[in-house]
Parts: structure tokens; sequence; C-alpha cells
């Protein structure tokens, strides 16, 4: 059976790229989709005959191979998604005809639109997955989560793609899990054999480091903790890094003391030294340095974000409001952090609010006020406050 892709979605903000060129686990989503198709057995296509069946979507909706599966089991119709809690978790700023209905289809080939046909129940065999809050007062945080091989998120905002790289990763370690289940005994036990054996040990930490995957090329400094992580060729982890549940590009640098956790680092980034990325989404060739932390923020192409700079992500009141479509709405979310376009730059100091996109190519600079500019010192000990960007003796008498 062939499947087709239809162009649905607007360039999305604050990039102005189209959604099938922004990067999901590093990989185009076009790409992301094509892969999808081929695993769950069909045939991408850009034509078919008249009257023939085929799955149709849309260049806007990431899917996964067994949500494919799935929904041609289920029988014609648009895919619809029946479990609250899900729904819940990432329904907000989708563009959806109706609750969790999205625009995957299996089309009986009778000539009608994708939004003509009708929904079409689809189980995605979603399991529970619970994190306890960190602390009481972030309860309200916690939302209820549901992962699976089967996963569906349609992008129509910024912190689309930051959820949708989040699902992917989750589904990634699901894949594995489902593999290794389905296997024959004896190829269970080579393979516990195998990840043991290039552990040298059986403590949490040396497997972990077993099940990482290297390319060619990879510098890891032998005191970095480096876990269950997919790295690129040429990639270079500095002494005392931490990098765990991470996908690394090629090229990317990870430098001494940096931290990087359930992230996706693109190619030639670079986490500067004591840097913290929590996860986040780097686009190729972008810099975050040594600041306040970084977490659940995505940084677009070739930005570069300078020592002391912080961008915020909780919200103890209520939800955190995001820009979409021109105006203020709310995000449905207490934790996001923030969006930043290709090659913008972030200045020293600089303190970002939670849910703020900034524009590509901005230049976004913190105050000078307590900047000291002038190198002229008056006469006398001081003591002196900077001022305007000069020494005003406040003098003790």
């Amino acid at each position: 059976m062939k499947a087709l892709c239809v162009p649905r979605g607007a360039p999305l903000e604050p990039w102005g790229d189209p959604v099938g060129s922004l990067p999901v686990l590093n990989v185009d989503l076009a790409e992301v989709q094509v892969a999808a198709i081929r695993r769950a057995g069909l045939v991408p296509a850009t034509e078919v005959a008249p009257g023939e069946p085929h799955v149709v979507y849309s260049d806007r909706t990431w899917f996964s191979a067994d949500t494919v599966r799935r929904l041609m089991a289920a029988g014609p119709g648009r895919l619809q998604v029946d479990d609250a809690a899900f729904l819940e978790a990432t329904t907000p700023l989708q563009e959806l005809p109706q609750t969790g209905v999205y625009e995957l289809a299996l089309h009986p080939g009778d000539g009608r639109a994708l939004e003509e046909l009708p929904p079409v129940r689809v189980d995605l065999g979603l399991e529970d997955a619970t994190f306890p809050a960190p602390h009481p007062r972030l309860s309200h945080v916690v939302r209820p989560l549901r992962i699976g091989l089967a996963q569906v998120h349609q992008i129509d905002h910024w912190s689309h793609l930051l959820r949708v790289n989040h699902m992917a990763l989750a589904g990634m370690g699901l894949e594995l899990k489902a593999d290794f289940l389905a296997a024959p005994i004896w190829s269970k036990i080579a393979g516990v054999v195998k990840i043991l054996g290039k552990a040298r040990g059986i403590s949490e930490a040396q497997v972990g480091a077993a099940l990482t995957v290297r390319g060619q090329g990879v510098k890891i400094h032998p005191t970095a903790v480096v876990e269950a992580c997919q790295l690129a060729d040429g990639v270079e982890i500095g002494a005392h890094a931490v990098v765990r549940g991470a996908v690394v590009g090629p090229g990317a640098r990870i430098e001494e003391h940096a931290t990087v956790l359930g992230s996706i680092v693109g190619a030639r980034c670079i986490v500067a030294r004591y840097a913290m990325v929590n996860f986040c989404v780097m686009m190729g060739g972008s810099q975050l340095s040594f600041g306040g932390g970084w977490q659940f923020s995505i940084v677009g192409r070739e930005a570069f974000v300078a020592w002391g700079a912080t961008g915020l992500d909780l919200s103890f009141g209520g939800p955190i409001k995001v820009s979409h479509r021109g105006q203020r709405v709310s995000s449905g979310h207490h934790l996001l952090g923030v969006c930043i376009g290709h090659q913008a730059v972030i200045g020293n100091s600089v303190r970002l609010n939670h849910g703020l996109s900034v524009p590509n190519g901005a230049v976004v600079v913190a105050s000078t006020d307590d900047l000291l500019r002038d190198g002229s010192l008056p006469d006398g000990v001081g003591p002196y406050l900077v001022r305007e960007g000069r020494l005003v003796d406040i003098g003790r008498r």
C-alpha cells in the first residue's frame, strides 16, 4: 500500500521554517515520517490511482510506525485517539478539528479530502509513566503521562517540536525494550552477555555506559560519565562532563564539567564548560554557555547564548503564556522554557522569561547601568559605586 503526504503546516514561528525541515532526534521531520512509513510496510508516493486505498498524512504530523500499523488495522478513516491522560498532556495549542483527531488517515481512495474523512478510534496501547514531584511545591507541574510504541502529535507551535523530540526519545527506549522482549531466548542471553562484557561489570553506571552507541572518532575523557546515549561521528566529551539519555549529533562538543540530560544536541553544537542542558533541543551549530541552567528549551541553528544568561522555565501561578499566531495565549503547562531563533545572540546576564520566543537574528543584551566602562579612577580609596558606567565615590567619612 502507498502513503501520501499532503502539505498543511504553515512555517513554524519563530524560525519561519517549513515544519518538515525541523529536527526530530537530529533528523528532519519529513525524513522521520518517510522512515516510519517504510517501517510500517508502506511505500512513500507522490500520487495514487483513482479508487486506490492508501495512507495519507500531513507534513506537520509526527507519528511512529506502530501508529500507522494500528490505524490500518482499525479500518478506513482519520485517526482519533481516545485517551484522556494522553490528550491532557499533548493537546494544548494543537489545531485539531476535534479533540484527538489527527491529520493521519487510512483513505479508501474515493476522492475525498483528508479533512472530509470520518474519525476512526485507534487504541495506541499507551502505558502510564509516573514521575513523582521532586518537591511538594512542584506538585502542580506534574502531569499524567502516557507513553508507548504508538505515538502521534501535530506540530503547530515551537513547544510541540520540543515535546515531540522528548516523545521520540522515550519511544526509542521503548523500541529497544520491545525488540529485546520479542527476541528468542538464545538471542536475549547473547545480548545480555554482550552488554555485560562491554560494561566489564554489573553496576548501573557500567551497564549505562555499555548501552551508549558511539560513532567513529568519538572522544570521551576518562573522567566523563556517559550513559545510554547515541553519539554521532566526531563527538567530543570533556573531563567530568555528565551526559545521560542524550542524542548528540556529528562534530558536537560537550566541554568539561557540562551536564546534558535527556536532550538532543545537534551537529557542531557546543555545550560550554559548566553549562547545564536538561530536556532541551539544540539545533545545528548552536552554543549554550554556563548560566542559570537551561531546561525544556529549544535553541535555533547557529544561535549563541553567552556566559551568565538564564532562561526561566517554571510558573508557580497560572499556566505559562506563549506567543501563537500573533497573540499571547496559555500553553496549558506550568513547566516550559524558552525558544531562541536561528542566529540569535543572547548576551551576558540576560534573563529570559518562561514561554518567551526570541526572533531569528536578534541580539539581546542586559542593562549596562552597573557595568564599569570608564577606566579612569578618581582620587581616593572609595568605596565607589558603579553608576552609568562610571565610578562614583560614596565615601565613608
